[in-house]
């Protein structure tokens, strides 16, 4: 099975974690080829390492993108991309295009699959019902701090409820980056605008 890793160029993304994370590819690789043998999203974190392997079936694109992100620096920010030859995979700059196309951050790799079918109302009455179900609870914990994001957003008229679920990812994502109109909308609310 041939594979390769390509870097999303995460400036402190060092040689020497390069070559840890190409050790640990490499020791789980049989798994994360198990990540492919169908459309669904899963993920698993390798090993004892600060990285972690997402699969994600990109609809759109119609491939899978299977994104490593690393944890080291708190925030989990996508490093890498795993490709097999043998299977459909999106690589960095094809993914990284294509969420250009959607309006959205290079890096918003959670964006790939959003549409405008369902509302964030939906999406929130969908956050609510869940939390009303019975699991670990460290589901639950990231479950309440999404759904207390959502909330914030909303109370501060950066999305509506009516808003598509890509128009409010976009508008998030503007918010999130300083444009005029993010700036506006800070001034509005009262955040300053630096």
């Amino acid at each position: 099975m041939a594979w390769r890793i390509e870097y999303t160029n995460e400036p402190w993304l060092k040689k020497r974690r390069k070559k840890a994370l190409k050790g640990e590819v490499a020791r789980f690789i049989h798994r994360i080829e198990g990540l492919l043998q169908d459309r669904s999203e899963d993920g698993f974190m390798l090993g004892d390492s600060d990285f972690s392997v997402e699969a994600l079936w990109v609809d759109r694109a119609q491939k899978h993108l299977l994104a490593v992100h690393d944890l080291s620096m708190g925030g989990g920010d996508w490093v890498a991309s795993i490709l097999f030859d043998e299977y459909p995979c999106m690589g960095v700059e094809e993914a990284k295009g294509l969420l250009r196309r959607l309006g959205l951050s290079e890096t918003s790799v959670y964006g790939l699959n959003v549409t405008n079918e369902k509302t964030v109302g939906e999406l929130l009455g969908k956050m609510e019902a869940d939390l009303e179900k019975k699991t670990d609870e460290y589901v639950q914990q990231i479950r309440l701090i999404n759904k207390a994001f959502l909330e914030n957003l909303l109370e501060k008229g950066i999305i509506k409820t009516s808003d598509g679920l890509l128009d409010a990812h976009r508008k998030i994502h503007q918010y999130a980056s300083g444009t005029k109109e993010a700036t506006r909308l800070r001034t509005q609310h009262g955040e300053g605008s630096s």
